[in-house]
Parts: structure tokens; C-alpha cells; sequence
């Protein structure tokens, strides 16, 4: 047995990646697989939806109402990797973040994707960004950056993907927040943005919803061409009182 121990731990060693990194390794694997699939077939050209609407904007509601309507949708992340371009690629349907970071890029990539823009109210959407986050500033987030904690990850069980999380996390937050000195300028500046970029596109392409104000499946279905679901339409994290995963896994 000792052999047999000794042989398993020199090819354990040898891997690419660390044995706790093996299931989202299959994961990715499978998900790479699939895009790839879906490339070579062009069914990459089937019709995407991506949610582009920045944190705390419904992101989570709009997720699960996609899923209800049929589609194979993901938020922020899958399993433990936060999504990219495999991802986009291999599903349905993509939304939060790491989707609103690269919007054009998605646009010019998926010719006939349709995109939904969420927003709210902007007293309303500092104030939850500011208890999501942890900071009255979106510039103090880089705090975050030089713990130790934020890039080892803070959960007892470790998935592998910790620093690969932490340098496409830190590449969102600095593209859509940190370089701003209020939360008030990144969503004025990220407004502008959608708004600039999607004003000389057909308008079958752009949805605007605000969720928390009451948009709902009436707007969503009809611009997506769905018949409209017998259940209400869904409201998550509607107390406020969500925190981030990544910055307060453990608070």
C-alpha cells in the first residue's frame, strides 16, 4: 500500500492544477466542450440574451425569470469560476457583471443576441451598492485588492480558482467602478455608455427594464417573443440586504 500511496501522490503532485481544483475543472472542461460544439455547428449564431445591468439592478431577478422563459442562463459565475467568454459562448443566456464589463465586444460577437439593460432608481441604487459592497466609495474598493484574503478566498473548502476569480474581479470593478470618486458617477458614466453605444442600433436589440420600479414579464416577454409565464414575475434579494460573495464570504 505504501507503493500504490507513494505512485498516487507523485502524479498528484505533477497535475496542472491543485486535486481541490478537479470538479470545476471538469466543469470547465464540459462548458469549453459545448462552446466549442456550438462554434463549429454555428449555433453560436442562435439568438443570445444578455443581462447588462450593473450590480444591484435586478441582475438576480432577471436571471431567474430568463431561466423560467427556457433559457439556459448564468449569473456571475459557474460553479466557482465567474463566467467569460466559454460561457457566452456554450449558454443561453449570460447576465450581471462580468456580461456589462464587455457589452460591445459581446454585441460585435453575437449578431443576433438581444440585450437587456437593467437600472433603478439612482438614490436607491447608491444606497444598496453601499451595503452590497461594504464601502461609501466605489474608489475604496481597492482595499480589497491588497489583502491576502481576497486572493487566497476565504472558504475551507478551496475550489483552485481563487486567483483567477480575484484578477477578473479586480478587472470589473476597476473598468466599472473603482475609477470613479461616487457610486453616483459610475452609474451616470455607465449609462452614458449603454445609451451612446445602443443609439444608432436597431431597437429590437436594447431592452431598458427597471425591475425594482415594477417592469416585468409583460416587458420582458415581448420583447424576447415568449408567451408570458402563470407565475409572478421574480423578485429576488428584494430586502437589501445582500453582501457580496467574493468581499464578505465569511463576515
Amino acid at each position: 500500500m505504501g507503493a500504490i500511496n507513494k505512485v498516487i501522490g507523485d502524479l498528484l503532485r505533477r497535475m496542472p492544477f491543485s486535486v481541490s481544483r478537479i470538479p470545476a475543472e471538469i466543469a470547465r472542461r464540459r462548458v469549453l466542450q459545448r462552446a466549442r460544439e456550438r462554434i463549429r455547428s454555428d449555433t453560436a449564431a442562435k439568438p443570445k440574451v444578455f443581462g447588462i445591468g450593473l450590480s444591484r439592478t435586478g441582475t438576480t431577478s432577471l436571471s431567474q425569470a430568463l431561466r423560467e422563459l427556457g433559457y439556459d442562463c448564468v449569473h456571475f459565475s459557474k460553479g466557482s469560476r465567474i463566467i467569460g467568454w466559454p460561457e457566452f459562448y456554450a449558454l443561453d443566456a449570460a447576465v450581471d457583471t462580468p456580461v456589462s464589463v464587455r457589452f460591445e465586444s459581446l454585441y460585435h460577437t453575437f449578431e443576433n443576441a438581444k440585450f437587456i439593460y437593467t437600472t433603478r432608481e439612482i438614490e436607491n441604487w447608491i444606497n444598496s451598492v453601499k451595503e452590497f459592497f461594504g464601502v461609501d466609495k466605489p474608489n475604496k474598493l481597492r482595499k480589497y485588492w491588497r489583502s491576502e484574503k481576497y486572493w487566497s478566498g476565504s472558504r475551507r473548502v478551496k475550489t483552485g480558482w481563487e486567483e483567477e476569480n480575484a484578477i477578473e474581479y479586480r478587472t470589473i470593478q476597476e473598468s466599472l467602478y473603482c475609477r470613479f470618486e461616487t457610486w453616483e458617477d459610475s452609474y451616470h458614466q455607465f449609462d452614458s455608455r449603454v445609451k451612446s453605444f445602443f443609439e444608432d442600433k436597431p431597437a429590437s436589440k436594447i431592452l431598458e427594464m427597471n425591475i425594482p420600479k415594477g417592469d416585468g414579464w409583460e416587458r420582458l416577454c415581448s420583447f424576447l417573443g415568449k408567451k408570458r409565464p402563470k407565475i409572478d414575475f421574480p423578485h429576488a434579494n428584494k430586502s437589501g440586504r445582500a453582501r457580496h460573495p467574493i468581499l464578505h464570504e465569511e463576515e
